[in-house]
């Protein structure tokens, strides 16, 4: 990823901005946190997105100290309002109290869906395909919020497996087989062909 960004300093804003919270997510990976904090503040200033911030310091979370955030913002010579918000977030994204996983799932859909039509393509979010009381409402009203297309798998699934052993469209991790699969692009098919 750093070649890549080497080798396009002169990348759209939003493509500058994906790269370098791709590779601060890398970074973090290996604890690396210094660099990441900076490609991490580094976007926010090239994009600005205050939303892909939120996602990008959670997905940090311990790495994303206080303390770092003022040596990296100092380095960097951060902008004032650029670091106040900066500031405001991370306090915010990682209170123990606040958000949580299903925030942080409501964060990356935020981020796929600006990803995929940064580059031209228009997503359609998914509810998984078994009930979720948790989940469901969190990727509907993310598909209302940005004015994406949603399609409820699990009504589906649940007529589907009446009479059925799970194991005709799941493998044992619960994730779907071939035949699953199949039956998630028929329906995904079937919302963009209705246009809902």
């Amino acid at each position: 990823m750093s070649r890549a960004i080497e080798l396009h300093p002169d990348a759209d804003p939003a493509t500058l901005a994906w790269m370098l919270r791709f590779r601060a997510n890398l970074l973090g990976r290996r604890n690396a946190f210094d660099e990441a904090a900076t490609d991490v503040l580094r976007a926010f200033v090239v994009d600005g997105d205050p939303n892909r911030l939120r996602q990008a310091i959670r997905t940090l979370a311990k790495g994303f100290t206080p303390e770092r955030l003022e040596t990296v913002a100092a380095a960097l010579s951060l902008p004032t309002a650029h670091l106040s918000i900066a500031r405001e977030i991370r306090a915010e994204a990682l209170d123990p109290l606040g958000g949580g996983a299903l925030e942080v799932l409501a964060d990356h859909l935020r981020e796929l869906v600006c990803y995929c039509r940064s580059h031209g393509a228009e997503p359609v979010i998914l509810s998984y395909p078994f009930v979720s009381a948790e989940l469901r409402p969190v990727q509907k009203a993310v598909a209302e919020e940005v004015n994406c297309r949603f399609v409820d798998l699990a009504p589906h699934f649940e007529k589907l497996l009446i009479g059925r052993p799970r194991s005709d469209y799941f493998v044992p991790d619960n994730h779907c087989n071939d035949a699953g699969y199949a039956v998630v692009a028929e329906l995904v098919e079937a919302a963009l062909r209705a246009g809902t």
